[in-house]
């Protein structure tokens, strides 16, 4: 019977940066293990494997299906959250009133005042861009704190995009100019 937060429980998991299976070794079924490990043929095992990497690999085998067979599992997620910039109040005034002017300019593309205005608008926006900005490098100096100043400057210099490599039609990769 299918149970209607499985589903949930598989979206939620699907979008998962990096999860695991954790084993509940508290709530498993020991009798039940010893009952089916005890039902198993062990000198066959051994007479059907001959040497001793292929026994132990059998053996193995079979102790991780009993495992998987009487050991409840949890599934743990790690989800990386994205922390949006929280930006002040005149900045996100600035960014709802650039917003509705160009809904209004995409509508009517020619008239020459509410471009102007959506372009002064535009100016506004980017010097409280940089204002903000060069009051937090500012803040970072004042700050005296040597630590923080290099996160910062390696923050800023490294890479975030990365450009692939140039392959000729062969798919060999191209090293020189011709």
């Amino acid at each position: 019977m299918k149970r209607p937060y499985d589903t949930v429980l598989r979206e939620k998991y699907r979008t998962c940066v990096y999860s695991w299976r954790q084993y509940m070794w508290h709530q498993a079924n020991y009798n039940s293990l010893c009952k089916y490990l005890s039902t198993i043929d062990w000198p066959i095992v051994v007479y059907n494997n001959p040497s001793a990497e292929q026994s132990w690999n059998a053996v193995v085998g079979i102790l991780k299906d009993a495992v998987e067979l009487f050991v409840p599992k949890a599934m743990h997620c790690y989800q990386q959250r994205k922390i949006k910039p929280r930006y002040p109040r005149a900045h996100r005034e600035c960014a709802a009133t650039k917003r509705n002017l160009w809904k209004k300019l995409m509508k009517r593309p020619y008239d020459t005042v509410l471009r102007e205005k959506y372009r002064t608008c535009v100016y506004s926006w980017r010097q409280l861009l940089v204002s903000s900005q060069t009051r937090v490098e500012e803040n970072l100096i004042s700050a005296d704190n040597v630590g923080a100043f290099y996160r910062y400057v390696n923050r800023r210099i490294t890479s975030n995009s990365s450009v692939g490599v140039i392959v000729d039609h062969s798919g060999a990769v191209c090293t020189s100019y011709r």
